[in-house]
């Protein structure tokens, strides 16, 4: 194996691309806790409250917002800050304007 791999498993991820068996042969659960995170920022305390309040319209409306709402979201929060921004925990479902695509 490559030095760069020290500490890792051995398998036919090393022979060829292949991200399943790697993380088959490398995998350990994590039992630990939660206090190694960082507490929420003001920034995205600030952030996260706009999306609660346009995840709470656009529950209200019955679907999607349109898009100038997210305009409207994207001037209020500057969308580069915006897009660095890390949401707290137990924010399971993000609306699909906020997701990164490549």
């Amino acid at each position: 194996m490559l030095n760069e791999w020290n500490g890792f498993n051995d398998g036919v991820w090393t022979k060829e691309i292949n991200v399943r068996n790697f993380i088959q042969k490398n995998y350990t659960l994590y039992e630990g806790d939660d206090s190694f995170l960082a507490d929420v920022s003001q920034k995205t305390k600030k952030v996260w409250n706009k999306c609660e309040e346009l995840l709470a319209e656009e529950l209200k409306k019955g679907g999607v917002l349109d898009e100038t709402h997210f305009k409207r979201l994207i001037r209020i929060s500057n969308y580069r800050k915006f897009s660095k921004a890390s949401f707290p925990r137990g924010s399971e479902a993000l609306p699909t304007a906020f997701r990164r695509t490549p």
